[in-house]
């Protein structure tokens, strides 16, 4: 049996799942015992022809058509069709190291480690913006670009929060996994923005309630792809709008109820009446007439997540009953079946 599981949710971008597999061929070079479970959100026949190429066959991919685009339920389909005792999780539009897979398979000889990950590095596409550059934050647990998922550390293996392991390089223990819930909704079209959750942050949150181990893992570092289209203001605005809306999540999870919503909401209602009310796309005009300040986008950002999704609440019973569910193992949206093997 494989002991590391190696699990990809894609959706739509063969380019970047091109070479994320073409970096595992380096990567599993050493021919440890993983396999590579590509899960195809968007089940595009690419993507399925690409998995079956002769180039990649030595890296025993299994292609899995997942009914759902959202990207908790291609990691829970994932996870529920693995064959390993250690779970890594990867964004389909990373690069990894070499040591990559072989390091995670040496970290996890330690029977107590329940989850950890390495850096996650820029691999920027342009030129960025010297604004950019701005945007890391040091702190005990390494340096930190937030907006693109990135994070720097230095020295050895160490013990670290289990909230500065990202979901780009994410390696679990399965039993681990199984016994937090899973997770919670991530990567939704933003149509159904309303239904967003805090992704893996569930499951970091169930490792650090537990008191379980989490640790650097030096050589188990990846690069992120940054493509010119993330180095913009709007995409900065977007991107801190969505945290907003988890982190609300976050918040009436943890509380039960939304009783505070009401109180909140009609407070900030009464700034202007500058909301759009279509669901279709959340930010709306918003994103269009930005300030020219990043502190103001990430603020604007911030702010007009929180409106959106405490309103939303507010209005509607049947999205508080979907973020107080027990779990989303079977669900992508609400009525939206993911039938797992059993």
């Amino acid at each position: 049996m494989p002991e590391v599981s190696v699990i990809i949710p894609t959706c739509a971008r063969p380019v970047q799942l091109e070479g994320l597999l073409a970096g595992l061929c380096r990567t599993l070079e050493r021919r440890f015992p993983a396999e590579v479970l590509v899960v195809d959100t968007g089940r595009q026949t690419v993507v399925r022809d690409l998995c079956a190429e002769s180039r990649f066959r030595g890296l025993n991919i299994r292609y899995i058509p997942c009914f759902s685009r959202t990207l908790h339920a291609g990691r829970h389909l994932g996870a529920r069709l693995s064959a390993g005792d250690v779970l890594l999780f990867a964004d389909d539009d990373i690069v990894p190291s070499a040591t990559w897979v072989a390091a995670v398979h040496d970290a996890f000889r330690d029977p107590e480690l329940a989850l950890g990950g390495g850096e996650c590095l820029p691999k920027y596409e342009a030129e960025p913006p010297p604004w950019v550059d701005t945007l890391w934050k040091e702190n005990e647990h390494g340096n930190l670009l937030f907006a693109f998922s990135l994070i720097r550390r230095s020295g050895g293996a160490r013990a670290i929060s289990p909230f500065y392991v990202f979901g780009c390089n994410y390696a679990v223990r399965k039993s681990v996994l199984m016994k937090s819930g899973g997770f919670h909704p991530d990567g939704l079209p933003a149509e159904h923005m309303r239904f967003r959750g805090d992704g893996e942050s569930s499951v970091s949150a169930y490792v650090q309630d537990e008191g379980l181990k989490c640790m650097h893992i030096p050589d188990a570092g990846v690069w992120h792809c940054v493509p010119p289209a993330r180095m913009t203001f709007e995409y900065i605005y977007r991107r801190y709008f969505m945290q907003a809306v988890s982190d609300s999540y976050t918040k009436v999870r943890r509380k039960g109820c939304a009783d505070w919503v009401p109180r909140y909401t009609r407070m900030l209602d009464g700034i202007g009446k500058i909301w759009p009310r279509s669901r279709a796309l959340p930010w709306g005009p918003a994103v269009r007439h930005l300030p020219q300040s990043l502190q103001s986008v990430i603020a604007l950002g911030c702010r007009d997540g929180a409106i959106f999704h405490q309103r939303e609440v507010r209005r509607d019973s049947r999205l508080l009953q979907w973020i107080l569910r027990n779990d989303y193992w079977d669900v992508g949206l609400p009525g939206e079946k993911v039938n797992h093997p059993a």
